[in-house]
């Protein structure tokens, strides 16, 4: 893999597309195992999305939603020769936690930092036209740093807005927190979307997002 001029480089788990050493220890897991083989537009198991703590890594699935539940994994990672490696999070060996969110029945998009909040993207978990929001999570890099449960249950969301969709065109997929230097020091998030439809092109090489202020 193709290191950075600061030396840094793209690593993945061990594996191949298929298996590795996340889904082996999904295969058993009550919740998710059996999602395992159910293509992931299809309710199964599919992850989208991911935010940074440090070691700690939260990955967002789009599905499946259990019971209007959607799941966010959280693991921790580390660099071993030219992949990464699952590493405990905790003085106990746990490799896995598991938060569920009431994002009223839909899945996870994206999901970003910004401070001690949490902000989450939301859609169906099928490719359907519905309803996508965004959510705020108050406090949740505090509450996940002292929370110890393999299992926990968040209902406590901030519902922010919801976002335009149209009839089999502009999905919102993507979420990012505008750096000042491109946002004029005004807090600025960027949305981007699937499938964007003929309002969004601007010639063949331009598509527009939206920029939420």
């Amino acid at each position: 893999m193709r290191a950075a001029a600061d030396g840094r480089r793209a690593l993945r788990l061990k594996g191949d597309a298929r298996h590795n050493q996340l889904t082996a220890l999904l295969e058993d897991d009550p919740h998710f195992g059996a999602y395992l083989k159910i293509p992931g537009k299809d309710n199964g198991f599919d992850i989208e999305g991911m935010a940074v703590d440090g070691q700690r890594l939260l990955l967002g699935l789009r599905g499946p939603v259990l019971r209007g539940w959607a799941g966010l994994l959280e693991i921790a990672v580390e660099a071993h020769h030219d992949h990464l490696r699952l590493v405990p999070l905790d003085a106990e060996g746990t490799l896995l936690r598991k938060h569920f969110l009431q994002l009223g029945g839909l899945g996870v998009r994206d999901l970003h930092f910004h401070g001690e909040d949490l902000y989450l993207l939301a859609g169906p978990t099928m490719v359907l036209n519905g309803e996508i929001r965004l959510f705020r999570w108050p406090g949740a890099r505090a509450a996940l740093a002292a929370n110890r449960e393999p299992v926990r249950f968040q209902r406590e969301l901030v519902k922010s807005l919801a976002l335009p969709h149209g009839e089999d065109s502009d999905r919102a997929e993507a979420l990012c927190n505008l750096p000042p230097a491109l946002s004029g020091g005004v807090p600025s998030w960027l949305v981007l979307y699937d499938a964007p439809g003929p309002a969004r092109s601007d010639g063949e090489c331009v598509v527009h997002g939206d920029l939420l202020r």
